[in-house]
């Protein structure tokens, strides 16, 4: 396989991390997670987007063109033979190196790396989720960019599976759900579709806002409402999305499960809708 690091393409064989890379050092770093399905990224222009606006939060430069970056991105995927695949493509941008410490340099040299490989869904059936003692800090300045930084999340998950179950489901400080460890929640509460406010430590998933977006083309009320443990018995159907699985349901959270996957009715036709909402996107594509 082959990356796109910086302007260069290179072997995956090929020395890459300068040992005072600050995304190796400190997690001072952005990414983004792109699917690809024969030779298109999908919802490419939400994601560019997305990494743009993280940048600025974190004072991080980055001014690679859009037409640029997506042109690196279809270099890579024909390099690595991933136009007829479906395929994960990530967009990793550090900081660069610097001096010892966490001083920001003046002068910044941003590293950017880009890797794609064959996608292979691992996770076909519903998902069970654990409820972690993980706590989102809803007041942090990077809850809602997806950072490099992956600690709180990684032992979020290996808490879970140490429990028995798939994914682990995060609260914030005061104790209200936010996400799980890689994805967006929704629950179709007394016939509506209901999902945590970014407010409350939650990241904007593209996939998240898709959801929003077809929910109200089809006429499904969604709220974006602070939901807590306690509420959910009331939940009927639950699922949770990102960008590579997309939409999947979820069969029980805790000792609370959910409607099978026949009977989510609501859900499928967030499913469905979605079909639709890639059909149109990929003919009106420019990728």
């Amino acid at each position: 396989m082959n990356l796109f690091v910086n302007e260069q393409l290179l072997a995956q064989t090929t020395s890459l991390a300068p040992y005072f890379d600050r995304g190796l050092l400190l997690g001072d770093g952005l990414f983004e997670t792109i699917k690809v399905e024969n030779g298109r990224l999908l919802f490419f222009d939400a994601h560019y987007q997305r990494l743009k606006k993280a940048a600025l939060v974190l004072g991080m430069n980055f001014s690679l063109a859009m037409e640029l970056l997506k042109e690196r991105c279809h270099q890579l995927i024909r390099a690595n033979q991933l136009e007829s695949l479906t395929a994960s493509l990530r967009i990793t941008l550090t900081r660069g190196s610097s001096s010892p410490g966490i001083d920001i340099p003046e002068e910044q040299n941003p590293t950017l790396l880009i890797h794609a490989s064959p996608y292979i869904n691992a996770t076909i059936s519903p998902k069970s989720v654990y409820t972690t003692n993980i706590r989102r800090n809803e007041y942090s300045p990077i809850v809602r960019i997806k950072t490099t930084n992956y600690l709180e999340l990684i032992l979020a998950k290996k808490q879970a599976v140490e429990q028995g179950y798939d994914d682990g489901l995060l609260l914030n400080t005061k104790g209200a759900i936010t996400e799980l460890t890689t994805a967006n929640i929704f629950m179709v509460m007394e016939g509506k579709l209901v999902t945590p406010p970014l407010t409350d430590g939650v990241l904007p998933g593209i996939m998240r806002q898709i959801v929003l977006d077809i929910a109200d083309d089809l006429n499904i009320k969604s709220l974006e409402k602070t939901v807590y443990p306690k509420d959910i018995p009331q939940a009927a159907e639950c699922f949770v999305t990102n960008s590579l699985i997309e939409i999947q349901n979820i069969r029980s959270i805790n000792q609370h499960h959910f409607v099978t996957e026949r009977a989510a009715k609501i859900t499928q036709q967030i499913k469905d809708g979605y079909v639709h909402y890639k059909e149109q996107h990929v003919k009106h594509s420019t990728d």
